[in-house]
């Protein structure tokens, strides 16, 4: 069975050629940090660190949680009086595993359009809409999403798991929404995050990984560049 690459290196390498050393850097829906606590994987979590000698990383989500988020210099809770406080301001937007969470894509656009400097990176890893992760949480029934992610995921808590739209998260829907700025986005294989370690189940994600259509278990790596002015 083929060997994956791990997802997460992979994406922040691609994040980190994008960040100079006196880079704003804005890690949208950057959460508690639950990376920072809860991976002990250590090439992942120097890999993740976004921080420079130079540079600035900022954290804001709506959530209070960021307030007390160890891996950025400064965090805030998203609000419209503090995007309008900071237009223009980044150099890169960095935005993990939060596309699928966004519900009025529309605004979203609007907002990090109006915080990315010109010539800046806006970043995003996601998954497919079309993935077993996808469809399987469209499919089962909102009240068994607890019991099957803590079946699927033993070490995630519960605080880290959010209502997901899917609504930014086919290369299509990308393009769609960030017309205009240019494009290096890809969908990337990675190997299976849930399930990993159950014996009659991994084997079956190995497969459909392996034979199935890419989309059935890509990650969407939306790397865009803006070329205009706000």
């Amino acid at each position: 069975m083929k060997t994956y690459k791990d997802g997460t290196i992979e994406y922040y390498r691609e994040v980190k050629s994008h960040i100079g050393a006196s880079h704003r850097v804005l890690d949208y829906g950057s959460g508690r940090g639950s990376w920072y606590y809860d991976d002990i994987n250590a090439e992942r979590r120097q890999m993740r660190t976004l921080k420079k000698s130079g540079n600035k990383v900022i954290g804001v989500d709506i959530d209070q949680a960021v307030l007390s988020n160890p891996t950025n210099d400064e965090n805030h809770i998203l609000s419209d009086s503090w995007i309008n406080k900071n237009l223009g301001s980044f150099d890169l937007i960095n935005a993990d595993f939060v596309l699928e969470h966004i519900e009025d894509d529309d605004k979203f656009f609007f907002d990090v359009n109006r915080l990315l400097k010109k010539n800046g990176y806006f970043c995003a890893r996601t998954p497919h809409k079309n993935s077993y992760v996808a469809l399987g949480s469209r499919i089962i029934p909102k009240w068994m999403h607890g019991y099957t992610l803590a079946k699927a995921q033993p070490d995630r808590k519960s605080l880290d798991v959010f209502k997901a739209y899917y609504k930014i998260n086919t290369l299509y829907d990308a393009n769609r929404l960030f017309k205009g700025y240019r494009d290096f986005s890809y969908m990337f294989t990675p190997e299976p995050a849930y399930f990993s370690k159950n014996k009659l189940i991994r084997p079956c994600l190995d497969f459909i990984h392996e034979y199935f259509p890419k989309k059935f278990s890509s990650q969407l790596f939306i790397i865009k560049q803006k070329i205009n002015g706000i």
